[in-house]
């Protein structure tokens, strides 16, 4: 949920599009938008799957466990410690220039 809040603050246009979308499917009087009417949603319905696709935050891997002494890009991990990868990790910095 933090993500799309993000989002939606870095580009304007992509919430008054939003806005105008539920709008148009409510009408002026309603403030719900029912189940039949969310799949005629298409732009927020796409809007909420690419964040969803972009931020990657569903396919985290389990923690494994270090076999034997390591050194990898100069940091020490000893045997028995545990150790994650997260596809987060690779695209922090890359996340955080583009906002």
């Amino acid at each position: 949920m933090e993500y799309l809040l993000l989002y939606l603050l870095k580009f304007p246009e992509t919430q008054d599009r939003i806005y105008e979308e539920i709008k148009g499917l409510t009408g002026d009087n309603s403030h719900h938008i029912t189940l039949d009417k969310r799949a005629e949603a298409h732009f927020t319905n796409s809007f909420i799957d690419e964040v969803t696709r972009h931020s990657k935050l569903a396919t985290l891997p389990p923690p494994h466990k270090m076999l034997q002494d390591a050194v990898l890009g100069g940091k020490r991990f000893p045997k028995g410690c545990q150790v994650t990868r997260t596809s987060l990790s690779k695209k922090l910095p890359t996340l955080l220039d583009a906002m």
